[in-house]
């Protein structure tokens, strides 16, 4: 089976430019300044800025959209939901595409206490002991722990 050149792309990393033109059966393979392969999205500096994005966005959307349809605010119900819909949106390649700057992780964690300022009951608690009182723990903390469950 043979690659099919319409469904190629090209991302060349680093600073370096050169205008070469890439074939494959004489069909030339365009330039791309980012491409997603697995659901994990890289552009040419191998920055996560996309990646990120595109995943708050979608988690916050599947979030909203649950939220309509939802009658009930208990916490076990939107509990539940989080851990079945939204929280695998957030998690997925997580250990390659892991946040470094510390602005990235707040994005993450926006999805989450939105997710938990739905709950009823928790009012204006720090969002520490709504993780606590909700049984989850913070996304920083599930990160590194599926770091050290990937090395071991």
């Amino acid at each position: 089976m043979g690659l099919n050149p319409e469904k190629c792309s090209i991302v060349k990393f680093g600073s370096k430019d050169n205008n070469l033109n890439y074939l494959m059966n004489g069909t030339v393979i365009p330039v791309k300044e980012s491409v997603r392969d697995l659901g994990i999205t890289l552009d040419r500096k191998l920055s996560m800025e996309l990646n990120l994005g595109e995943k708050v966005h979608k988690a916050m959307w599947v979030a909203r959209s649950l939220m309509k349809v939802i009658f009930t605010m208990s916490k076990i119900a939107i509990m539940k939901m989080y851990r079945i819909y939204i929280r695998p949106i957030l998690e997925y390649g997580m250990v390659v595409a892991y946040p470094r700057h510390a602005t990235d992780k707040l994005k993450l964690e926006k999805v989450q206490n939105f997710i938990m300022r739905q709950v009823s009951g928790l009012g204006s608690k720090p969002s520490k002991e709504k993780n606590k009182v909700c049984g989850i723990l913070s996304l920083e903390d599930r990160f590194k722990r599926a770091g050290s469950i990937q090395v071991y």
